[in-house]
């Protein structure tokens, strides 16, 4: 069985998959990072004792690349302040916002490769 002593992880601050950026346009709101943030943080806390190493790299929608960068830092200090993400509401109501057919089946795809991993 492997054990990790630190995960190292740039999707912290990788905001190439926000929707805003204009190369990778892959979806992730604000509060998508702070979400994969906050797994990282756990699966670190879960698997090498919380040694987390976050490197910021990446992003180039220069409007909406430091609301992404301040919900990391916030999810990794603790720390929530008043900043809210003026685009959180781009968000809600569009039709992008669901899984297509083709993403579902990738993602299902993905789920069953890591279902037969877990054993490594």
């Amino acid at each position: 069985m492997l054990k990790l002593k630190l995960i190292a992880n740039s999707i912290f601050a990788g905001q190439d998959a926000s929707i805003f950026d204009p190369l990778g346009r892959m979806m992730v709101s604000a509060e998508g990072y702070r979400k994969m943030t906050k797994f990282m943080m756990q699966l670190a806390e879960s698997n090498c004792g919380g040694k987390l190493v976050a490197v910021h790299e990446g992003g180039y929608s220069t409007a909406n690349v430091p609301f992404c960068s301040h919900v990391i830092v916030e999810e990794l200090s603790g720390i929530t302040t008043d900043v809210e993400d003026p685009f959180i509401h781009a968000f809600s109501g569009v039709p992008f916002d669901q899984l297509s057919d083709h993403q579902k089946e990738r993602i299902d795809a993905i789920k069953s490769i890591h279902i037969k991993q877990e054993n490594y």
